[in-house]
């Protein structure tokens, strides 16, 4: 099946439908659950959608209708860890060569009878995604689950002087990159390294609203700010809110660097005795017998949806991803941030700066810095902002928006 070409000299154009879709965002949940709701859609809506992913998430994209194509992904299988320096931010590039070297032959060879229709690839895949949609000539659309990049606003320059440097072409780890990226390249039938310079696709989809984009009035019209997108309904987990009708804060590190049973411990130990419900969800690294005997107000999870919890939550305590911060702030939750990489730095701040939540630095939390966040979220001045917030979120488009960006790109490029 090929794109269709539906040039045209009026301003109606005849729906989209059937389409092959190639999803290939980086196979960690940060990337992936974003995506998810959007895939759910675009199968419902008729079309097809190849999701190209690792074994641990299989099922998880499964179930959104798609087809499931299974690889091996060594990046996302090794965590980024602790150490955010600059000697860490200079490998992050190679890291990215490496992944394309391992995994686009794979994701090539399943499509060796016919290309897809629409290429989706991210901000972290991008090499893979762009070689692949130019070598089959279909048209691309990179998928931005955190700050997108424009001609202006170069994402990587901003984690650069986060961690107080400036990006260095000249460090001995670039060159080590350009020579991957031009070997790589090569191996494609490719020769010039502006296939992957330009730091926009033709077409970019971003999980956030507009407003929360730093630097968001460089950004053209290649770009879709489509605020979060989420499922229909909440899901189906058994969880309900606490007979005791306290006020409910959600706690959770997110996936990447949550194996701190030392945080959640103190959150637990914190909230004894506090006006407030607490939900820990600890993720797959901490076991709740690490946190010994907690409150009576305070619940343990391994695991739990966000989204069962957020709709009859007040607050919650994250490290500042841009998902679960979305989520948030959809359902006018206070966010309490206590970042911890670089770019949750970037998050937290730039939400402190539009004033929806306080934040924490994670070397300074205890117990009682943490109550006194609590008690400064409750206050007027967050609730007026965050409201602000969720009116541009609503008017963002979330899923229609997304999928009218993937019916949009598959009309624009016809191939030969």
């Amino acid at each position: 099946m090929s794109p269709r070409s539906l040039h045209s000299d009026t301003n109606e154009a005849e729906p989209v439908t059937g389409l092959r879709i190639l999803m290939m965002p980086l196979p960690m949940h940060g990337h992936v659950m974003p995506t998810l709701p959007l895939v759910t859609e675009l199968v419902r809506r008729g079309h097809e959608v190849v999701y190209a992913i690792t074994e641990n998430l299989a099922e998880t994209v499964a179930a959104t209708g798609a087809e499931v194509l299974i690889y091996e992904s060594p990046l996302s299988t090794t965590p980024p860890g602790d150490l955010f320096d600059v000697e860490h931010m200079f490998r992050q590039p190679l890291r990215a060569v490496q992944e394309a070297q391992a995994t686009t032959a794979s994701i090539e060879a399943h499509f060796a009878d016919a290309p897809p229709d629409v290429v989706a690839y991210d901000l972290v895949t991008f090499l893979s995604g762009r070689v692949l949609s130019r070598k089959w000539n279909r048209p691309a659309i990179e998928l931005f689950p955190t700050f997108a990049s424009s001609n202006e606003f170069l994402f990587l320059v901003k984690l650069f002087e986060q961690v107080g440097e400036q990006f260095d072409p000249q460090h001995p780890a670039m060159a080590e990159y350009f020579t991957a990226l031009m070997t790589y390249l090569g191996a494609h039938g490719f020769s010039d390294p502006a296939l992957v310079n330009d730091p926009a696709e033709e077409a970019n989809l971003a999980f956030f609203p507009k407003e929360f984009q730093l630097g968001y009035e460089t950004f053209d019209e290649r770009h879709s700010f489509v605020g979060p997108c989420l499922e229909r309904k909440e899901p189906e987990t058994g969880w309900t809110p606490p007979a005791s009708g306290l006020p409910v804060v959600l706690v959770s590190l997110g996936t990447t660097t949550n194996e701190r049973p030392e945080f959640f411990r103190m959150c637990a130990q914190a909230f004894e005795g506090q006006p407030w419900h607490v939900v820990l969800t600890l993720g797959s690294r901490v076991r709740p017998e690490e946190l010994g005997i907690v409150p009576e107000n305070v619940e343990v999870h391994q695991w739990l949806p966000h989204l069962a919890v957020l709709p009859h939550a007040r607050m919650i305590i994250n490290q500042a991803g841009m998902g679960s911060l979305m989520q948030a702030l959809h359902y006018g939750v206070t966010p309490v941030m206590v970042p911890h990489s670089p770019e949750q730095q970037m998050i937290a701040e730039r939400a402190a700066e539009l004033g929806v939540g306080p934040l924490i630095r994670h070397d300074q939390i205890d117990g009682e810095v943490l109550l006194a966040a609590v008690r400064e979220a409750d206050a007027p001045h967050y609730r007026k902002a965050i409201e602000a917030l969720q009116e541009n979120i609503r008017a963002a488009g979330g899923v229609d928006g997304a999928v009218a960006v993937f019916e949009s790109r598959a009309r624009v490029v016809s191939p030969a």
